[in-house]
C-alpha cells in the first residue's frame, strides 16, 4: 500500500484549524522569502524529532512484546484447557471416592451401634 504524501503546507492545513493554518502558512511564506527561520526553531524541531523517534521505538517494542505474549497464550490455551479438564476429572473422582468412604464409615458406625445395642439387649434379664 502506498502512503499518500503530503506537502509541508498540506500537513499544516490537516493538523491546525483553518484560521491557524492560514496564519501559519502566511507567516512561513513571508519568512521563506527573507530566510527568517531561526536556527533555534530548526534545533527545537530536531530535538522533538529525536524524542518522538525514541517514544515510537519504545511503543513498537512494547507492542511486539505484548503481541508475543498473546501468541504464547493462544498456543498454550489448548494445554491449559486440557489441564483444567484433567484437574476437574480428578476432583470429581476424588470427591466421589470421599463420598463413598463417608457412606461406608456411617454404615459401619450404624452397624457397630446396632451390634452394641443388640449385645446390651441380650445381657439384660
Amino acid at each position: 500500500m502506498k502512503l499518500p504524501t503530503e506537502t509541508f503546507f498540506e500537513r499544516i492545513r490537516n493538523r491546525l484549524s483553518p484560521a491557524e493554518a492560514n496564519d501559519a502558512i502566511r507567516q512561513l511564506k513571508k519568512a521563506a522569502g527573507r530566510a527568517e527561520v531561526s536556527y533555534m526553531a530548526v534545533k527545537e524541531a530536531s530535538e522533538l524529532l529525536d524524542r518522538m523517534r525514541m517514544e515510537a521505538r519504545s511503543a513498537i517494542r512494547h507492542y511486539r512484546v505484548w503481541q508475543a505474549d498473546q501468541t504464547v497464550k493462544r498456543v498454550l490455551a489448548a494445554s491449559h484447557a486440557d489441564h483444567g479438564r484433567i484437574l476437574h476429572d480428578q476432583a470429581r473422582i476424588k470427591a466421589s471416592l470421599y463420598l463413598d468412604a463417608m457412606r461406608n464409615y456411617r454404615d459401619l458406625v450404624r452397624l457397630s451401634i446396632a451390634h452394641c445395642e443388640g449385645v446390651n439387649d441380650n445381657m439384660r434379664f
